[in-house]
């Protein structure tokens, strides 16, 4: 796998992993949707593509990394006010607006979002508070990844700014030794998946990995052989397989000790890793344009997957299927709505936002 040193460009762009990032949403997608089975082998298997999530921390660590090295390179430090206001364009319009129409709708249904929850997604720790309390049965519960995220920029442009690379390579491994130590206090009080799952502490790691695939990639260009990518996903369908059988990592009922945990939660780094690796640097041809435009779309289609199963669930309990054919009727619908309502959403509501981003942007990635 040789690495070779390439010379510095204005603008930053990897086609290949926004093609990534809308596989790490069909992963999630299949996780909330493979209970329509009602098939034992179909719920191990959802619960194994758990994995998309930190497929995302990883993706969204190494960009992030890497925009603010570049940014450090070319303008001798780090713009904080730029970088925050970047975030907030991105994330925020679709985010709140989405939870405020969840919380009235919610309102006539009794406990169906509660004040303290809502009071808690808002200030952007929504996964404290399942932490502490337990998982939200509808669709804005998935939102707490979202804070986790959001944690995470707190801190990082901060160590990049007044360390550099120095201060990454300094912190990656006090990060990973916290999130151990949380992982094993977890596992050996026997803790509930919420309280495993929605760890900031724990998920961090899956940040400090794309950190390090930052450091490394930097300024070089990766282009692994055939074979090379032939067996980095080989290796990660390898760490799936054993994610649906003898490793769960979320498995709602049952209980994780802390060996299972440690095995479960190195598995999806190595699923990540391996996935990040066998699509870096790899050729787009013309036919993948449908696939990165999915991805550039995919914080779309994560925020209403939920809420379109849930929808489409609903709409087809009137009709009278059965069995594996109701699931993939149920999949294949929810698919084609969240695309819709995800594409219209990329349209309207955010590109107007990332058209103001782009002015406060120094290291130019794809166009809005």
């Amino acid at each position: 796998m040789p690495v070779q040193a390439t010379s510095t460009g204005k603008k930053f762009y990897r086609p290949e992993l926004d093609a990534l990032r809308f596989l790490a949403f069909l992963l999630v997608f299949f996780d909330h949707g493979s209970g329509s089975f009602h098939s034992a082998l179909a719920t191990k298997i959802g619960e194994a593509s758990r994995c998309g999530l930190q497929l995302f921390f990883v993706l969204s660590a190494y960009l992030i990394s890497e925009l603010l090295l570049r940014e450090r390179e070319k303008t001798g430090t780090i713009h904080m006010p730029a970088f925050f206001v970047r975030r907030v364009l991105r994330i925020w319009p679709l985010y709140f607006i989405f939870i405020g129409l969840i919380y009235l709708a919610g309102r006539f249904h009794h406990g169906f979002f509660p004040t303290g929850a809502l009071l808690a997604f808002v200030a952007l720790a929504g996964n404290w508070w399942i932490y502490f309390n337990r998982f939200l049965q509808f669709a804005v519960g998935i939102l707490w990844s979202i804070s986790v995220e959001e944690q995470f920029y707190l801190v990082w442009p901060w160590l990049v700014r007044f360390g550099g690379m120095r201060a990454l390579q300094a912190v990656v491994p006090v990060v990973l030794a916290v999130s151990s130590l949380a992982l094993w206090y977890s596992g050996h009080n026997v803790l509930p998946v919420n309280k495993y799952w929605t760890n900031s502490l724990i998920e961090f790691a899956y940040f400090a990995v794309g950190a390090v695939l930052a450091l490394g990639l930097h300024r070089r260009e990766f282009q692994p052989s055939l074979l090379a990518r032939v067996s980095l996903f080989a290796t990660a369908v390898v760490a799936f397989l054993l994610l649906v059988f003898p490793f769960p990592v979320a498995a709602e009922g049952r209980v994780i000790h802390t060996p299972g945990l440690f095995a479960a939660f190195t598995l999806l780094g190595v699923v990540s890793v391996c996935l990040f690796l066998g699509f870096y640097g790899l050729r787009m041809g013309q036919g993948s344009g449908p696939f990165l435009y999915l991805g550039r779309i995919s914080y779309g289609l994560y925020v209403f997957h939920l809420f379109v199963l849930q929808a489409c669930e609903a709409a087809l309990r009137r009709v009278h299927l059965r069995g594996a054919t109701y699931a993939v009727v149920q999949l294949s619908m929810a698919l084609a709505v969240t695309i819709v309502i995800a594409a219209l959403s990329y349209r309207f509501l955010e590109t107007p936002f990332l058209k103001l981003k782009s002015r406060f942007t120094f290291v130019h990635s794809r166009d809005a």
